[in-house]
């Protein structure tokens, strides 16, 4: 079983758009905290792209360190050297590559590091993502012969436990829908890649881009918060409400004996909004118990 604080994965696509940092940042970082465990040292996320730093949208995320790779080649090569050398590591690291990088990226891998790199490929539906999943497979097999693969069913509109429902949506990668021309199923995207059958899934959802924008974190996080919250509530030994329950309370109290109209309509707006916050944490937590989880678990799997 591999040492998952040496593990290097590398999250990339040769096409823009297909899900690549929310697999990186709402999957696989949420995923290395939960099995490692809240005192682990933190995974190193390294965003190999000259033109953005996706992960910005995360500043209030304390499940990473972030650094950016601008100078893409060289200074690639010299972290590979650098990391790979480190022989005393105790995190896992994590690159991100941006499309425009793709070709510099995955040469700069091959015969580095003693552990082996995972390559973490997210596709979506379309015949373009299908395209570029298997030609993104077969440059980086001709560059890294022992290289593993992983591919993301990403922005997914069913769980990991629906499966037969989940392999006639992305037909092009299970080999479930027919060719128009020769009337046949269309061969599936592992067999023609000639790579072992190993996927995951992140199901669709508004949480990411609400909890990105909002909150300036991860689902996972928030999904935390949201499971203590339900904890407090199921423990009928507690006599304390949750601190947010708490505070909602609170701020509505002093909104209403407020004398100033400014100063309640304030206080009252506050009460509204860690309100709203407490939902969008039940939410985050009902995502995570029915569709983070299984998929956390199906990784787990693939990577023992």
């Amino acid at each position: 079983m591999r040492d998952i604080n040496k593990s290097v994965f590398v999250v990339l696509s040769s096409k823009g758009g297909a899900g690549k940092t929310t697999a990186a940042t709402q999957f696989l970082i949420p995923y290395l905290h939960g099995v490692r465990g809240e005192g682990a040292v933190l995974p190193k996320l390294y965003e190999v792209d000259v033109k953005n730093n996706a992960s910005q949208g995360l500043s209030e995320s304390k499940l990473f360190h972030v650094e950016l790779i601008k100078d893409s080649l060289k200074e690639l090569e010299n972290v590979i050297v650098k990391e790979s050398a480190n022989f005393m590591r105790d995190y896992p690291i994590i690159f991100d590559v941006g499309v425009g990088e793709f070709d510099n990226a995955f040469k700069a891998f091959a015969d580095v590091f003693d552990e082996g790199v995972t390559y973490i490929l997210p596709t979506k539906t379309s015949e373009a993502d299908f395209g570029n999943t298997f030609d993104s497979i077969r440059r980086i097999k001709a560059a890294d012969s022992a290289a593993e693969f992983i591919v993301v069913c990403s922005d997914s509109k069913h769980g990991a436990d629906e499966i037969e429902f989940l392999k006639d949506e992305f037909g092009l990668v299970f080999g479930t829908w027919f060719n128009p021309k020769t009337r046949k199923p269309f061969v599936p995207l592992f067999k023609q890649a000639n790579i072992p059958e190993r996927f995951v899934v992140v199901k669709s959802s508004e949480l990411f881009d609400k909890t990105t924008t909002s909150y300036k974190t991860t689902v996972y996080e928030a999904a935390l918060e949201g499971l203590a919250i339900k904890g407090f509530l199921q423990d009928k030994n507690s006599t304390e409400p949750h601190a947010i329950d708490k505070a909602i309370a609170d701020v509505k109290n002093k909104g209403v004996l407020e004398s100033d109209p400014k100063k309640r309509d304030e206080l009252l707006g506050e009460s509204e909004f860690l309100r709203k916050t407490r939902r969008h944490y039940l939410n985050c937590a009902n995502y995570h118990d029915n569709f983070l989880a299984p998929s956390f678990r199906e990784f787990s799997k693939l990577l023992s």
